[in-house]
């Protein structure tokens, strides 16, 4: 009788623990899907505002956008910089959009793919981002990989 009541406890605890583990396990990823997510909208307020340096607090100090010469932050930020200053001086407006399809989170690593466009118009082309949980804890995007034109 008291091996079974042991052993009856012992159960009890274990459902216990697998159940609070795995509640904390299902909010650690949905505080971190609402993390990427703001994160997400800080990108894309950052190209709305067609200001380069507001692109640097998002993106990774090793940060690597594929096919361009951009192989960390600084490089990132003088690659648009260019661009942006010539839409503002113009005024022109970039009506920039994400269009996530696909985010999978494990651990300290969050991986991302979507369609991107203007705001309001059809997607163009396809990106693949990869997202890493800094020593802080912050999210902050370490690789950009650019897909391509979507077919008509």
């Amino acid at each position: 009788m008291d091996v079974s009541n042991s052993l009856n406890r012992m159960t009890a605890l274990a459902v216990a623990f697998m159940t609070l583990t795995a509640r904390g396990a299902a909010q650690d990823v949905a505080s971190d899907s609402i993390a990427i997510n703001r994160l997400r909208s800080r990108l894309v307020s950052a190209f709305r505002s067609n200001t380069a340096d507001s692109l640097a607090p998002v993106v990774a100090d090793d940060f690597v956008f594929a096919g361009t010469p951009a192989v960390n932050r600084r490089a990132f930020v003088a690659l648009f910089k260019t661009p942006f200053d010539s839409a503002k001086a113009a005024n022109l407006p970039n009506p920039f959009a994400l269009y996530p399809s696909t985010i999978h989170i494990e651990g300290d690593w969050a991986f991302e793919r979507g369609r991107f466009g203007p705001d309001g118009g059809p997607p163009v082309g396809t990106y693949t981002w990869v997202y890493h949980r800094t020593g802080t804890g912050f999210w902050e995007l370490a690789y950009w990989g650019r897909g391509g034109a979507l077919r008509q």
